[in-house]
């Protein structure tokens, strides 16, 4: 009977987790977050170019990799967009949509995962609330970013595999490969983080490998099978944005070495010594070891997030504050139960911090995505573990139930500050970052536009991307039209012209009288005396964010 009990209440617990989950998700999923960044734009835009034309932006015909913004970012999420646009139109919610399936739809697998390496469902419940009330998890469910389907595939792909290898081990191996290898067509993280948990997970269950190596091997030739089309990722154009943020291509790094080199010959040291001391071999791996220990910040874990404000809630880590403990407990745990489980979870864990400890802008709640359930996994076995530590050194009761209560108590005071910090805090103290008022400013230009022969945008207003995405821009036209400039250090570029729009920065000292042009920039730009035509405010500080000037003899109001 208490069997009977528990499952019907573990069923209907679960089917309430994910009922929570998706509504936490999906509600008010075209407005909230404030604003629309630019890399949601470019989804959309980009999914609405192909839809139209079968071209991205630039007339590519079915890319591999989006062009975008000169970064060359893989494509599958941007063709997983396409039946949405399609459906609902170029909207913010329709860009943000598959996102939130796929964050939601992870749930679930969250749950199967943690359930088939445990055999625990105490365990692969706490596992699955965890990451459904995650800020980590809902911050990006609730905005268009790849790292959600490639999160997505991933765990998909160790979910059959787990599920299925004991009865078909040649069948799971084979579906497990083509998810995985699907997954390198999400972000450029899997096409690192997939290869080191392949070669981790061999080393650990070698026993395995030996015995099923036919299998194996059929595996293998069809994972590369799968990625063989990615060869021409790897050359040209493709790399630009790898060769942008990677730490080889620091210009900080190289000024580090000239620096510490020109001190070492200036006190006496050989120039060939010096070379070989203070050189890109030497420094990098201090480099690499510096960001990846980035990662265990209690800033980033805890009190303040990623760096990037538009990957960040203001006064929020991106752990729930109770996670880390649970994380070292469940650790301990597992290294006195299962050996092999241990070293296979830290390998995962080491692989999804690798990619973004190769960069230079770190560290990335975006890159490292991938690692969130294992995390889970690990604050599941942990709290089982507190839990049953406390109950096998007493019997009573109370103190049982005043740990789970102060669990539960922590963990809602803590997602509670985290809405209240979404909601409230972020749309005002990371309004830039959001680019809040790019869309009325998009729009009130579009109304404008038929007076004027030419409009200069300045660079202030995040670009073209918000235009033809927010008027719906014909992507043939933007084909035959857009010119872009060079690239910068970071590996973008940026289209200066299309249409009749001029995108760029205004000259120091322009005097903003070219006839029969509208200006749009940020009133910064301007000079002291100019009486804008239309200002674009902030919808709750009623800041002046942009302001139309025209270049006519047209009047301003003051």
């Amino acid at each position: 009977m208490k069997s009977f009990v528990m499952r019907i209440s573990t069923k209907y617990l679960f089917w309430g987790i994910l009922f929570s989950g998706v509504i936490l998700r999906f509600w008010q999923l075209g407005t909230i977050p404030q604003g629309f960044y630019s890399d949601e734009a470019l989804y959309g835009y980009e999914a609405y170019s192909l839809l139209k034309t079968g071209n991205d932006q630039f007339g590519n015909h079915l890319p591999l990799s989006i062009a975008g913004f000169g970064d060359y970012r893989p494509a599958l999420s941007i063709y997983a967009t396409i039946p949405f646009v399609a459906l609902f139109g170029l909207t913010e919610f329709a860009v943000r949509l598959p996102s939130a399936l796929v964050s939601a739809a992870t749930i679930p697998l969250v749950y199967l995962v943690i359930y088939l390496l445990t055999r625990k469902q105490k365990i692969a419940l706490v596992g699955m609330i965890l990451f459904s009330i995650s800020p980590w998890s809902l911050y990006f469910g609730r905005m268009a970013h790849e790292t959600n389907l490639m999160t997505f595939l991933i765990l998909l792909g160790i979910t059959f595999f787990l599920r299925f290898y004991k009865k078909s081990f040649l069948l799971a191996g084979i579906t497990a490969v083509v998810l995985f290898s699907s997954a390198l067509y999400t972000y450029h993280t899997a096409r690192i983080f997939v290869p080191i948990a392949f070669l981790g997970s061999a080393l650990i269950y070698w026993k395995t490998v030996r015995a099923k190596w036919r299998e194996i091997l059929i595996c293998s030739v069809i994972f590369v099978i799968c990625v063989l089309p990615l060869i021409s990722e790897f050359q040209g154009e493709a790399l630009s944005r790898v060769r942008g943020i990677s730490i080889w291509n620091d210009p900080g790094l190289l000024a580090q070495i000239n620096e510490q080199r020109g001190a070492a010959l200036n006190n006496g040291m050989p120039i060939f010594l010096a070379k070989i001391i203070f050189s890109k071999l030497t420094l990098l791996p201090l480099r690499f070891t510096s960001n990846f220990l980035t990662h265990f910040s209690s800033d980033f874990l805890l009190t303040r997030g990623d760096p990037n404000g538009i990957y960040n809630v203001p006064n929020t880590g991106i752990l729930l504050w109770i996670e880390p403990l649970l994380v070292v407990i469940g650790f301990i745990y597992i290294w006195q139960q299962k050996r092999e489980l241990f070293w296979w979870l830290l390998i995962l864990l080491f692989a999804a911090l690798i990619p973004d400890s190769l960069t230079r802008v770190v560290p990335s709640s975006a890159r490292i995505h991938v690692a969130l359930p294992f995390v889970v996994l690990l604050d599941g076995v942990g709290l089982y573990a507190f839990v049953n530590f406390i109950s096998t050194r007493t019997r009573k009761l109370a103190l049982i139930y005043i740990v789970k209560f102060t669990f539960i108590l922590l963990v809602a005071i803590n997602a509670g500050w985290f809405w209240q910090n979404y909601l409230i805090t972020l749309p005002v103290q990371n309004a830039r970052a959001w680019q809040i008022g790019v869309k009325e400013m998009v729009l009130q230009t579009q109304a404008l536009a038929p007076q004027y022969q030419k409009i200069w945008m300045s660079r202030e207003c995040w670009g073209w991307i918000h235009v033809v995405f927010h008027t719906r821009f014909d992507p043939r036209e933007f084909q035959k039209t857009a010119t872009h400039s060079g690239r910068n250090d970071a590996g973008f570029w940026w289209v200066s012209d299309f249409g009749k729009f001029h995108l760029d920065w205004f000259p120091a000292g322009y005097q903003f009288n070219e006839p029969d042009t509208l200006y749009v920039g940020i009133p910064q730009e301007f000079p002291a005396d100019t009486k804008p035509l239309e200002v674009i405010k902030h919808p709750i500080t009623q800041e002046e964010l942009y302001w139309f000037v025209s270049g006519s003899s047209k009047i301003g109001r003051s």
